[in-house]
C-alpha cells in the first residue's frame, strides 16, 4: 500500500519540528533542545527498555556557576519521587513481621492525637489518613509577616526544618481533613509520619534503613537521603528557578525533612531500581513488588490507584506507574509501563520545566506504535472529543458560585468575552461539550451542571476526574456586604495549631490580612461568612449563638478548615 503525504501533513511535520524520517533518539534530542544550552539549568534523561538503556542523555547545564554540564550520572534532587522508597522501607518491614498495614499508628506514634477514627499505617501509605499537608501548613504560619507566594522560590526558602521539627507540627493538630479511609487526599505529612515509624521499628532512622535494605543491596552508589544538609555531595546538580529578566537563581535547599522528599539520585541510579520491579532482589520475592503497585480501598469500596509511593493510571489506552517530584528548583518523573517493559526518566533542575507535558511526549515518541486507541480515556481525559456551542445568554444560566462544603473548595464561575471562565482557577476556560456539561482546559477534569427543572439554572455541580469520587457542588446566593458589615470580621484571630496570631483590617472597602513586612492580604467575598484569596485560600467565619463573629475556617491547598479563634 503507498502511503500519502499530503502537502499539509507536510507543513505540520516541518513546523512541528521533527521529521517522520528522525529516530525516536533524534526526536527526543528536539524535544529538549531549548533545555541543550550551556547557560541554562536543563534535563537528564534515560528511557529504558527491557532493563537497559536504549538511550540516557544530559541537556543543559548540572551547575552555571561552574560550567557543569547535566549527565545521567549527575546527582538529582528528586522531590515527591522519595516517597516510593519511604514506602519501600515499610514494605520491607511489614513483610518481615516487623509490623502490620493495618496498625494503628498510635501504636508507634503514642504523641499523635486520639482522633475519632483510628489511623492506619496503610492510611498514610495512600494518602488516605486526612492528616494535613506540613507544607501548606509551614507557609500559613509565616504568612501573617513574610511575603511568600507558593509560585515564588521563596517559598522553598522558609525557615530550616527538620524532620523533628514538623513532626512536632503534625502532633499538634487536633483536627483532621476528614476521617481515616474516607477520601484519598495527598499529604506529605503521611510520608514524615512512616519516616517516623521506619525509625521507632527498625532502631534506625530512614536514610540508615533505606541504605542498607535497598540501596547497597541494588548498588545505588549514588542513592541516599539527604537530611544532613552540610554534607558534600559529588557530582550535584544545583536546582534553579527562573527570573524575570530571563535569566536563572540558584534555589537554596534548606529542607532537612526526610520521608516524602529528600532523595538524591541519578538516572543510572535509577535504572537499578527500575530492574527491581521485574527480578527482586531485596527479598519477599514478587510478593513485594505487587504489594508496592497494590492501591488501596475507601470506606465505601472505592478504589484508589495511588499505591506505595506510585499511581497507577492509564495513559492512551496503557497501563503505567509512576511519581512526579517538584521542590527546590527540581522537576522530576518516573513513569513505568510494565506490559511495554519502557520507562522514561527526566530529572530536570529547573522549576519552570514543563514536566507535566515532557514526560509524556517523550513516551509518545518511543511508544507511538503501541498505544491502544479503542481503550484510550474518555475525552475529557486526553482523547478527541466533540464540542458543542452555547451563546453567551445560554453560557449566563451557568454563572455563578458552587460551593462543596465537604472540601470547602469554591467555583466562581462567570462569562468572559463569550466563554465560561473560573478567574480563581487562573482563568481556565470551560469547553462545553454537552448542554450540561463542560471540560476544564489544562485540566483533566469535566463539570457536570444539574438544575431542578430543565432550562432552571443550576443547583450543583459534580466534578468529575480520571480518579477518584465525583465531588458535588451546591450552588450558593453571592454576597457584596457593606464596609460595615464587614467591619464585624476585622480583629484578631489564633490557631492553636499553628501557634500563629492572624490580624484581620479593612483597607480601602476590602477585608484583608494585615502582614508587618509586606503588603496586605485582601480578601474577596463569596457568599454569607466566606472569603476567598487566590494567594491565601477561603476563610468562612463562625459565629456564636449571639450571631457575633467568634472565629473562623481556613482552607488552603492541601488543608481544610483549620480552627481560629477570636483573641
Amino acid at each position: 500500500m503507498i502511503k500519502v503525504i499530503t502537502a499539509a501533513a507536510i507543513v505540520l511535520v516541518v513546523a512541528s519540528g521533527i521529521s517522520e524520517a528522525q529516530t525516536p533518539n533524534e526526536k527526543l534530542d528536539q524535544l529538549f533542545k531549548d533545555w541543550d544550552k550551556p547557560n541554562t539549568p536543563g534535563c537528564a534523561v534515560g528511557i529504558i527498555r527491557n532493563g537497559d538503556f536504549v538511550y540516557e542523555r544530559g541537556y543543559g547545564m548540572a551547575d552555571l556557576d561552574h560550567d557543569v554540564p547535566l549527565t545521567s550520572a549527575s546527582v538529582s534532587y528528586i522531590g515527591s519521587m522519595s516517597k516510593q522508597f519511604t514506602a519501600a522501607s515499610i514494605a520491607l518491614l511489614a513483610q518481615r513481621g516487623k509490623l502490620s498495614l493495618d496498625d494503628d499508628i498510635r501504636k508507634y506514634l503514642p504523641e499523635m492525637p486520639q482522633y475519632q477514627r483510628p489511623i492506619l499505617i496503610k492510611n498514610l501509605i495512600h494518602h488516605t489518613s486526612g492528616i494535613r499537608d506540613y507544607i501548606v501548613l509551614k507557609y500559613l504560619a509565616a504568612v501573617p509577616t513574610e511575603a511568600i507566594s507558593s509560585d515564588d522560590e521563596n517559598y522553598e526558602r522558609m525557615a530550616l526544618t527538620t524532620s523533628d521539627d514538623v513532626y512536632k507540627l503534625i502532633t499538634r493538630q487536633r483536627e483532621l481533613n476528614f476521617l481515616a479511609g474516607e477520601e484519598s487526599a495527598y499529604s506529605n505529612s503521611n510520608y514524615v509520619l512512616l519516616a517516623e515509624i521506619v525509625k521507632r521499628v527498625s532502631g534506625k532512622s530512614l536514610p540508615e534503613f533505606a541504605d542498607e535494605n535497598i540501596f547497597r543491596p541494588l548498588r545505588m552508589v549514588h542513592t541516599q537521603y539527604y537530611e544532613d544538609l552540610f554534607t558534600v555531595i559529588k557530582n550535584r546538580a544545583i536546582g534553579y528557578s527562573p527570573r524575570a529578566d530571563n535569566g536563572f537563581v540558584p534555589v537554596r535547599l534548606n529542607n532537612g525533612t526526610v520521608g516524602p522528599a529528600g532523595v538524591l539520585t541519578t538516572v543510572a541510579d535509577l535504572l537499578l531500581w527500575d530492574r527491581n520491579f521485574y527480578n527482586n532482589k531485596l527479598g519477599g520475592g514478587q510478593s513485594l513488588v505487587s504489594l508496592l503497585l497494590t492501591g488501596d480501598i475507601l470506606n465505601d469500596g472505592t478504589k484508589i490507584q495511588y499505591a506505595f509511593g506510585l499511581f497507577n493510571y492509564k495513559y492512551k489506552g496503557l497501563s503505567a506507574i509512576g511519581h512526579d517530584g517538584g521542590f527546590f528548583g527540581f522537576k522530576t518523573s518516573m513513569n513505568r509501563f510494565p506490559e511495554q517493559r519502557f520507562t522514561v526518566i527526566c530529572l530536570c533542575n529547573s522549576r519552570n520545566a514543563p514536566m507535566d507535558t515532557l514526560a509524556d511526549k517523550v513516551t509518545d515518541i518511543y511508544l507511538a506504535d503501541e498505544f491502544k486507541d479503542s481503550q484510550a480515556t474518555p475525552a475529557s481525559m486526553g482523547a478527541p472529543e466533540k464540542t458543542i456551542t452555547l451563546s453567551e445568554q445560554e453560557l449566563l444560566k451557568f454563572a455563578g458560585i458552587y460551593w462543596n462544603p465537604i472540601t470547602e473548595g469554591l467555583w466562581m464561575l462567570t462569562v468572559k468575552d463569550g466563554k465560561l471562565v473560573d478567574p480563581g482557577g487562573g482563568g481556565s476556560v470551560l469547553i462545553p461539550i454537552g448542554p450540561n456539561r463542560f471540560r476544564v482546559t489544562g485540566q483533566s477534569v469535566e463539570l457536570l451542571f444539574e438544575a431542578a427543572q430543565p432550562g432552571a439554572r443550576p443547583t450543583r455541580m459534580s466534578k468529575i476526574t480520571k480518579s477518584g469520587k465525583p465531588q458535588t457542588y451546591n450552588a450558593v446566593e453571592p454576597v457584596t456586604p457593606s464596609v460595615k458589615r464587614l467591619s464585624e470580621y476585622a480583629g484578631t484571630y489564633r490557631s492553636a495549631e499553628l501557634d500563629s496570631l492572624y490580624p484581620l483590617g479593612i483597607q480601602e472597602g476590602k477585608l484583608v490580612l494585615l502582614r508587618d513586612k509586606a503588603k496586605a492580604i485582601p480578601f474577596t467575598p463569596t457568599f454569607a461568612d466566606n472569603f476567598w484569596s487566590d494567594e491565601f485560600g477561603y476563610l468562612r467565619f463562625t459565629r456564636d449563638k449571639s450571631g457575633k463573629v467568634n472565629g473562623f475556617l481556613l482552607t488552603s491547598g492541601w488543608i481544610r478548615r483549620l480552627r481560629f479563634t477570636r483573641y
